[in-house]
């Protein structure tokens, strides 16, 4: 599997202030990754809701993502003939 980020401790980072900035609010969000020393253009992106950057490519996570859903759903019963 590709690694999207190189840096996996800011990434951790970045999915905590999202969580914060939807719990807590874009204040807190911003002062948990101001506190963590994240570069402004990412606390930015992390505020706007951009979780896509610009250097990466979309394809490829979207796809392992939606391979690793289908293999948790349910499948289906075969009906008698």
């Amino acid at each position: 599997m590709k690694e999207i980020r190189k840096d996996q401790l800011t990434a951790q980072k970045v999915g905590i202030a999202m969580v914060f900035r939807e719990m807590l609010g874009p204040d807190d969000a911003r002062a948990y990754l101001s506190a963590e020393n994240i570069p402004e253009p990412v606390i930015e992106r992390v505020l706007a809701g951009e979780t896509i950057r610009l250097d990466q490519d979309t394809a490829a996570p979207l796809a392992a993502e939606a391979t690793e859903a289908a293999d948790v759903l349910p499948q289906p019963r075969s009906r008698p003939t």
